[in-house]
């Protein structure tokens, strides 16, 4: 809950910041869990996630690749100024970076 609130205040800070496209770093960062990863947005640390977002559970990312391939996610959606940049369980499945055996549950369909 604290990184979504971290999340909301840093996505309302930085919409109020200039129009250019900001230039954006991951850095994945080892745990004795696994793996997590820090984004830096011009140069200041805005994003530090050390398990999968979005998921039920604490669970980390098995590889330094999945980590990466997460935030580099989550960078073009600050890049494009989506804010705030969530993942969802979704997103994360077609990165082929939720833990084994994790299976998404297929939308319900509205009628």
């Amino acid at each position: 809950m604290k990184h979504l609130l971290f999340l909301l205040a840093m996505g309302c800070l930085f919409q109020t910041a200039s129009a250019q496209t900001p230039k954006t770093e991951v850095k994945p960062f080892q745990l004795k869990e696994g793996w997590g990863y820090d984004i830096f947005v011009d140069g200041k640390k805005y994003v530090h996630q050390e398990n999968i977002p979005a998921i039920q559970g604490i669970h980390y990312f098995r590889t330094q690749q999945d980590a990466k391939k997460a935030g580099e996610f989550v960078a073009t959606k600050i890049k494009k100024n989506i804010m705030p940049p969530t993942v969802s369980p979704e997103e994360l499945d077609s990165l082929k970076v939720l833990p084994v055996g994790m299976k998404v549950p297929p939308k319900k369909s509205e009628k």
